[in-house]
């Protein structure tokens, strides 16, 4: 059942850290500190002074009502009503012209019946007989149940070849996404000698801006 509340008790929390360990465990301790669904608020926000001429502003929010898209939005908007607010300026901000939950009905309304069906049809079948898993060669043994456990590796891209990915992308009329998600997906193939492939990424996967 999806509830959509007209407004919403905020209170910004207060609190300080005499050290940079101190302040760690603060964030630590926010960031693993779960959301009730059923009454709170989904959003909160702490805000720790440091020292006399320093403060650091916490956030968290459920996922469920946010992502990569709108949180970069959250901080610029966060950043221009700061930037206002220390030059004494209006705090102003754009109205939307389109709500998310206008956006959210729409697809609701659209994703149902024979669409659906459709949507649910072609993907059946274009995943049909796919993989459930990639033989690629490892230096451990892969565990009975995955654990999730891994580690991020930055790889470093010289700005000439970064530059001749881009053109290279142009040139195709794809994205430079879709081209290192292609690179990526050969790499695969090589070291696993298999050649149906599939790759899950998340999407934000919305067509029109307004709906960021």
């Amino acid at each position: 059942q999806l509830i959509i509340h007209d407004q919403v008790d905020f209170n910004l929390a207060l609190d300080h850290a005499a050290s940079e360990e101190e302040l760690a465990t603060k964030i630590a301790t926010e960031a693993h500190t779960p959301f009730d669904l059923a009454k709170d608020a989904l959003f909160r926000a702490t805000l720790v002074q440091c020292t006399n001429n320093e403060s650091v502003l916490l956030m968290n929010m459920h996922h469920i009502i946010s992502d990569g898209v709108s949180v970069q939005i959250l901080i610029k908007e966060l950043a221009t009503l700061y930037t206002r607010r220390a030059y004494q300026l209006p705090l102003r901000l754009p109205e939307l012209k389109v709500q998310y939950v206008d956006y959210a009905h729409w697809q609701r309304n659209w994703l149902q019946g024979e669409v659906l069906q459709q949507q649910i049809a072609f993907w059946k079948k274009e995943l049909s007989g796919a993989p459930l898993l990639l033989p690629l060669p490892l230096d451990m043994p892969r565990p009975a149940v995955q654990r999730f456990v891994g580690s991020l590796i930055d790889v470093p891209i010289e700005r000439s070849l970064a530059q001749q990915l881009k053109q290279a992308s142009k040139k195709h009329g794809v994205t430079l996404f879709m081209s290192l998600l292609a690179a990526y997906q050969v790499l695969l193939a090589k070291y696993s000698r298999h050649h149906d492939i599939c790759v899950g990424i998340p999407l934000a996967g919305r067509g029109i801006k307004e709906t960021e």
